[in-house]
């Protein structure tokens, strides 16, 4: 998941892990990475939804932009 919580600050992108059948955000662990390493299915924020709506909101490429990169 791409990770929102502190967006003004970095640099690059974080991207967090979560658990698939949970759908718990693994916090403590964090990627900085241009895309993400893996599939990217969603955007946490750790202060709630709300404030992930909003970054989408005013980021509506996000997938594009962070998305995994193609393989050939």
């Amino acid at each position: 998941m791409l990770d929102v919580t502190f967006w003004e600050h970095n640099e690059m992108p974080a991207f967090v892990p979560y658990e698939e059948g949970t759908g718990d955000v693994i916090t403590g662990l964090t990627i900085i990475a241009a895309k993400a390493p893996g599939e990217l299915v969603g955007v946490f924020h750790s202060d709630g939804q709300a404030l992930c709506e909003v970054w989408c909101k005013r980021h509506p490429d996000w997938r594009e932009i962070y998305g995994p990169e193609e393989k050939p």
